[in-house]
């Protein structure tokens, strides 16, 4: 029997993302942010306070998994006056984020995560196979480019449509668009 051809992904020709650090993912409907122990330790450390202090505070159990918080109306429990408070100890949740499997399943779903994500499109290309390490779980090619200026530049929606400073961005995407939201369900 021949062999079917593999069907490339839709995004194999490499993405482009830039975190503006606008907050809207942080935002929104209620959700789940999957948190793990070591995550809520680095996140604690991030604050000042022990474990089981961050853990009492800010974390809750949903059946065998933990989950952030959240604050009333579904914003993220750890952003504050429009900043996450934790953006260098963020959770893999937030790390990986635009490129989830509810995001890259098609353009159809990447444009739909677009109208609440203001970087996607913008800024530093992604090869696939660094989106599939993104998509895995690997936030490392997100982090290590985040940690320099954008390779292009990138222009906010949601700052009076602004450049984009060259600094690290301040705030952690937290997903809230509706493809992440599917995500996040079917991930509990």
């Amino acid at each position: 029997m021949p062999r079917r051809p593999v069907e490339e992904p839709w995004y194999a020709g490499g993405l482009r993302f830039r975190c503006t650090a606008c907050g809207q993912c942080c935002t929104g409907e209620p959700g789940h942010v999957w948190v793990e122990e070591a995550e809520i330790a680095r996140m604690a450390r991030a604050l000042g306070l022990s474990r089981r202090a961050f853990e009492d505070r800010y974390v809750r159990r949903v059946g065998a998994r933990l989950s952030l918080r959240e604050q009333p109306g579904g914003d993220c429990v750890m952003l504050a006056e429009g900043r996450c408070r934790v953006y260098e100890a963020k959770p893999r949740p937030c790390s990986t984020f635009p490129f989830w499997e509810g995001a890259l399943r098609s353009e159809r779903e990447w444009a739909a995560t677009k109208v609440r994500c203001e970087g996607i499109d913008q800024g530093d290309w992604y090869s696939r196979a660094e989106i599939e390490r993104i998509a895995a779980g690997d936030a490392a090619p997100l982090l290590e480019r985040h940690r320099r200026p954008p390779e292009q530049p990138v222009v906010s929606r949601f700052k009076d449509g602004r450049p984009f400073p060259e600094a690290a961005p301040t705030r952690a995407p937290y997903p809230r668009s509706p493809a992440a939201r599917r995500d996040r369900r079917s991930a509990s």
